[in-house]
């Protein structure tokens, strides 16, 4: 049997090969974030791109009437509608029906100006006993005809009672 004794600066290089050639942990993890970081990127692009519509939201400030809060949030749903929903908030106290016999307010309507034209909807409000610290939210939807979904809404969206006090105007 031949031996052959490799000299030290043999094995060193001999082991510094073999554990370049190994993936180390270090490595693996390095390939697993660069993976993420393209996934990240990729759908950053797709989404902010308009494939995915983003859903926009607009929110107007809470206008206090009584016992009651009152604030509205209008988003873009889907092609061609704007989704609105009215938040009824109890401040006070104790149970408050909403709206109150006397009060005039029966149906919300809805306005959105767009390219010059009023597109509008009314959203029932119906009777509702709100408990103290409750928020009742009504729902209401506008269709604008011949829109897509790329298309953008300017201009004035408001909200007013049947007693035609504007009480919501959102940003533009």
């Amino acid at each position: 049997m031949k031996y052959h004794y490799k000299s030290p600066i043999e094995l060193q290089t001999e082991q510094q090969t073999e554990r370049k050639s190994r993936p180390t942990r270090n490595r693996v993890t390095m390939i697993v974030l660069m993976d993420i970081a393209i996934l990240v990127i990729i759908f950053g692009v797709i989404y902010f791109s308009g494939v995915w519509p983003t859903g926009e939201k607009h929110s107007g400030d809470t206008v206090e009437r009584g016992d009651l809060s009152f604030s509205v949030t209008a988003r873009r749903e889907s092609a061609g509608a704007i989704d609105f929903f009215l938040n009824v908030h109890n401040t006070a106290g104790s149970l408050r029906e909403f709206p109150a016999p006397n009060d005039p307010l029966q149906a919300a309507h809805i306005e959105v100006q767009m390219n010059g034209q009023t597109y509008s909807t009314a959203l029932n409000v119906y009777k509702e006993p709100i408990r103290p610290g409750e928020t009742v939210i009504y729902r209401g939807e506008i269709v604008l005809p011949g829109q897509d979904r790329s298309a953008e809404y300017s201009g004035a969206i408001r909200l007013r009672f049947t007693d035609d006090e504007t009480l919501i105007r959102l940003p533009e």
